[in-house]
C-alpha cells in the first residue's frame, strides 16, 4: 500500500518522464524510418504518370500467390511500367498499333511460332519443355463464353497489355534493323578479316612474377584507369557505398542437444502417436508420400535400420544435414522393376474443367465396372493424348519414367484389374495396372519422417544481437568501426559495391526487405558519410523462422552521378591497377626481342596456338585477350611483337604463321550477317537506349 502511495504523489513525475521518452523516440528513430509519401504518383515518363494503386492492383493481379523475392518481382513490374510508356508513345508517333485479329493470334494461334513471347514463356512447362496448347484452347472458349472467373480475367487483361507492349517493341525494333545496311566496301574489308588465321608462338609471364612489395600505386595511378575505362564506371545516377561488420547467429551446442532432447521426446510419441500417423506427422511438419524406397535411397546414417527393425519401429535422432531426423517404417515389400498401365486423360487447369473431368472419368469408371463398356473403347472415344489410338494402353513402365503420382500410384498402390483415379500436372486420368514385372525382387520401405533444422534458440540469437547493439553503441563511426573489427577475429568489416537508391541486393547479405532498409536508410538525406546507425539490422534465415545476422551497418561515402572519385572505387580497383603496374614493370624490363631469352629470363616456356582469328579476340589455349590477337595481325612474320600487357598477364607473341583466302568474300552473304547482326543488337539494345534518353522520375524509394 505505501508503494501505492508514493506513486500516486509522483503520478505527474511518471506522466512527464513517459511524455519526454515518446518525444526522444520520435526524434531518435528518424534511424530507419521510412521516406515521407507525396501524393500517389510512383513514377513518371516523359510526363506519364504511373500510379501507386495501379501498380500495386497489377502486382496483385500478376503474382498474386507467387512466392520467391517480392523485390525482384516489383523491379520487373516497373520495367514494365516504364518500357510500356515509352514504347506506346513512341508507336503513337509511328502510327504502329495492334489489331484485335492480331492481338488474337498473339494469344491463342495454333502455330507457335505466331505466339507472343509472353504466352510462350508464361504456358511452356518448365519441365517438360511443352507448349500447353490445349490449356490455351480452353481459355480462348471460356473467353468467348466470358466463363473465365473474375481474377483469371483481371490477370489476361494485363496480360493483354503486356502482350501488345512486347509487339510494339518488336515492330519498332524491326524497323530499325530494317534500315541497317552494309555498303560494298565494308562487306568486303569484313569478309577478308574474317578470313585471316594466324598460328602463334608465344610467352606469357604472369602477373604474379612481380611480388605486391615490389610495386606502388598511387591515387593518379587510380585515376588514370578510371578515366580509360570511364564507360565501363560511369554512373547515371548517385549512389551510396555501404560499410558493415555481420554478427553470424549460430546454434551453439546447447541449442543442439536442447533440439535432440526434444526428437528424442518426439521419437517416443511417434510410436503410438494419438490420432494416428498421419495426423501426427502433420502436426510435426513430417514428410510422407507413400513410396517405397531401395535401401541406396534412403538416408546412409539408418539405411540398413530401416530395411531391418521390425515394421513400426522408429530410427532416431540421427543428424541428418543440418536437421535432426525420425523414421518410422511404415511397412516393407517388394517392388516390381516395371509395370504395364493404361489410362484415359482428360485436362484438368482449373476448378471448373476439374469437376467436369471428374464426373466424366467416374461414369466411365462405373461403365466399366458394371461391364457396360471396356476400357480400350472408351479410352479411343474420350482419351485425350496419343494413346486414344491404343486404347489407352501406355506400355511397360521403370520406375520414375512417368510424373510421381502416376508413378506411386501404379508402383506402390494399385492392384491389377482393379480402377484408380489419379490427378498429375496434365489433368485426370483414370488407370488401371494390366501387369507387373518381378526381376530383381528388390525390397521397398515406406517411411514417414519428421526434420528439425538445428537452429539457435532464442537466447542464443539475443545474445548475439546483444553484441551487435554493443558493438554499435561503442562505435559510432565507419573509421570505429573498421578498427574495431581488425582487432576481433570473429568478426570482419565489409564494404558493397556502389549501390543505386531503389537497389535491394547487398553483397554478402542477399536480396531481402532488411537490405532494402538499409539501402533506404543509406540515401536519406539526414543520413551523413561516415556515420554508423545505431540500430542494427536483423536478416531472417531461409528458413524464416529466426534470424541467422545481426549487422551493423554505416555509410561509407555518397557518389554523385557521373565518374565516381578514386577513394570510393579503391578497393574495387585494386587487383587491376596492381596488375596495370606489374603489367608495366614486366615489360620494362623486357630488352630482347627473342623468344627463348625471354621464357629464359623469367623463367616461363614457349607456347603455340593455332587458327588464331584476325575478327575474334580468344587465343585457343589462352582465353580472352584482345590486345594479344591485335598484336598478332599488326608485327611482321617470325618478328616478336612489343611486350602486351594482356588479362593473364604480360605476352610477347611471335606470328610463325599468318593465312588468308585467296577467294574474294561472297559479299551478299556478308552483308545479310552484318545486317542480321545489327537487327538482333537493334533488338536487344533499342529499349535500353530509349529509355537513357527518356525523362523519367523514378519515386519507388518513398513506396517500398
Amino acid at each position: 500500500m505505501a508503494a501505492i502511495t508514493r506513486i500516486r504523489q509522483y503520478f505527474w513525475l511518471l506522466v512527464l518522464m513517459m511524455v519526454l521518452a515518446l518525444v526522444s523516440f520520435i526524434f531518435t528513430s528518424n534511424n530507419n524510418r521510412a521516406p515521407q509519401r507525396s501524393g500517389s504518383t510512383v513514377g513518371k515518363v516523359n510526363g506519364k504518370k504511373i500510379d501507386w494503386t495501379e501498380f500495386q492492383n497489377a502486382e496483385n493481379v500478376l503474382y498474386k500467390g507467387a512466392t520467391g523475392d517480392y523485390l525482384a518481382r516489383r523491379a520487373t513490374l516497373w520495367n514494365y511500367f516504364v518500357e510500356e510508356a515509352i514504347v506506346s508513345e513512341k508507336a503513337k508517333k509511328l502510327g504502329l498499333g495492334v489489331s484485335n485479329d492480331e492481338l488474337n493470334e498473339l494469344q491463342f494461334s495454333t502455330d507457335r511460332r505466331n505466339l507472343s513471347d509472353v504466352i510462350v514463356r508464361r504456358f511452356t512447362d518448365q519441365q517438360t519443355r511443352q507448349l500447353d496448347m490445349g490449356r490455351l484452347k480452353d481459355i480462348k472458349q471460356y473467353l468467348i463464353d466470358d466463363q473465365l472467373n473474375p481474377e483469371y480475367k483481371a490477370f489476361w487483361g494485363y496480360q493483354q497489355k503486356e502482350i501488345v507492349k512486347s509487339r510494339l517493341q518488336n515492330k519498332i525494333s524491326a524497323l530499325v534493323g530494317k534500315a541497317a545496311y552494309t555498303p560494298t566496301w565494308m562487306a568486303e574489308m569484313v569478309g577478308t578479316d574474317q578470313a585471316k588465321k594466324a598460328d602463334i608462338a608465344y610467352v606469357k609471364i604472369p602477373f604474379s612474377t612481380i611480388p605486391n612489395d615490389q610495386v606502388t600505386v598511387t591515387d593518379d595511378d587510380y585515376k588514370n584507369y578510371l578515366e580509360e575505362h570511364k564507360a565501363t564506371f560511369w554512373r547515371d545516377e548517385p549512389s551510396r557505398k555501404l560499410g558493415y561488420v555481420i554478427f553470424n547467429i549460430l546454434p551453439t551446442s546447447a541449442d543442439s542437444l536442447q533440439l535432440r532432447n526434444d526428437m528424442t521426446k518426439i521419437a517416443n510419441d511417434f510410436k503410438n502417436p494419438v490420432g494416428g500417423d498421419s495426423l501426427f506427422l502433420v502436426g510435426q511438419g513430417g514428410q510422407w508420400d507413400g513410396a517405397y524406397l531401395e535401401e541406396s535411397k534412403l538416408p546412409r546414417a539408418i539405411a540398413s535400420d530401416l530395411m531391418t527393425l521390425p515394421i513400426g519401429s522408429v530410427v532416431g535422432p540421427y543428424l541428418d544435414g543440418a536437421n535432426y531426423s525420425i523414421t518410422k517404417i511404415f511397412d516393407r515389400k517388394v517392388i516390381p522393376d516395371s509395370v504395364k498401365s493404361r489410362h484415359i486423360l482428360l485436362p484438368a487447369k482449373d476448378q471448373a474443367s476439374y469437376i467436369s473431368a471428374k464426373q466424366t472419368l467416374d461414369s466411365l469408371k462405373n461403365l466399366i465396372e458394371e461391364g457396360k463398356a471396356d476400357f480400350a473403347g472408351l479410352a479411343s472415344k474420350y482419351g485425350t493424348d496419343a494413346t486414344r489410338v491404343k486404347g489407352g494402353d501406355l506400355g511397360y513402365a521403370a520406375p520414375n519414367q512417368m510424373v510421381k503420382p502416376f508413378n506411386d500410384l501404379i508402383f506402390y498402390k494399385a492392384e491389377e484389374g482393379k480402377l484408380y483415379i489419379i490427378g498429375t500436372q496434365f489433368g485426370l486420368h483414370l488407370v488401371e495396372v494390366t501387369g507387373k514385372k518381378y526381376t530383381t525382387n528388390k525390397t521397398g520401405v515406406q517411411i514417414g519422417t519428421i526434420s528439425k533444422l538445428i537452429a539457435p534458440s532464442d537466447k542464443t540469437q539475443n545474445n548475439i544481437e546483444a553484441k551487435a547493439n554493443q558493438f554499435a553503441r561503442t562505435n559510432t563511426t565507419i573509421d570505429a568501426m573498421k578498427a574495431a573489427a581488425e582487432k576481433d577475429p570473429s568478426i570482419s568489416y565489409q564494404e558493397s559495391s556502389l549501390l543505386k537508391e531503389n537497389d535491394y541486393f547487398i553483397d554478402g547479405l542477399g536480396s531481402n526487405n532488411t537490405s532494402r532498409k538499409f539501402i533506404q536508410w543509406a540515401f536519406d538525406k539526414e543520413t551523413s558519410a561516415g556515420q554508423v546507425n545505431p540500430n542494427i539490422f536483423l536478416y531472417r534465415a531461409p528458413a524464416g523462422f529466426y534470424y541467422d545476422k545481426a549487422v551493423v551497418g554505416g555509410l561509407v561515402a555518397k557518389v554523385k552521378a557521373g565518374l565516381p572519385p578514386v577513394a570510393v572505387m579503391k578497393d574495387q580497383l585494386k587487383t587491376k591497377v596492381l596488375f596495370q603496374k606489374k603489367g608495366e614493370k614486366i615489360a620494362s624490363q623486357i630488352k630482347s626481342t627473342d623468344l627463348n631469352s625471354i621464357a629464359s629470363q623469367f623463367g616461363v616456356k614457349i607456347d603455340t596456338a593455332s587458327n588464331v582469328a584476325f575478327a575474334g579476340s580468344f587465343i585457343p589455349g589462352v582465353g580472352n585477350e584482345p590486345k594479344v590477337v591485335g598484336a598478332t595481325f599488326y608485327t611482321d612474320l617470325n618478328s616478336a611483337s612489343a611486350p602486351v600487357i594482356g588479362t593473364g598477364g604480360v605476352f610477347v607473341v611471335q606470328p610463325i604463321k599468318v593465312t588468308a583466302s585467296n577467294t574474294p568474300p561472297n559479299v551478299d552473304l556478308v552483308r545479310k550477317q552484318q545486317d542480321g547482326g545489327f537487327a538482333i543488337q537493334a533488338k536487344n539494345s533499342l529499349i535500353d537506349g530509349l529509355r537513357k534518353k527518356a525523362k523519367v522520375s523514378d519515386n519507388r524509394s518513398v513506396y517500398y
